[in-house]
């Protein structure tokens, strides 16, 4: 969260990605970054510039009343 605080104050967007635990993506990650067998890669921080025309997913509108259940499925 550290990393990504800073980054904004700095003007950078940033995205996290769950690695862990889905093994092929620390295998992956762990091939990538030549990472040891005792080092588990948890998390990826990706840190750059968002395009002048990004549409971020909090800004669409992803409600649908149709997968709404209730006290029923």
């Amino acid at each position: 969260m550290s990393i990504m605080v800073q980054a904004a104050e700095l003007g950078y967007a940033t995205v996290s990605m769950s690695i862990a635990p889905q093994a092929e993506r620390v295998a992956n990650v762990r091939a990538v970054l030549n990472l040891p067998e005792y080092v588990m890669p948890h998390i990826m921080v990706v840190v750059g510039y968002s395009a002048p025309n990004a549409v971020s997913s909090a800004s669409t509108n992803f409600w649908d009343n149709a997968k709404i259940h209730k006290n029923t499925w």
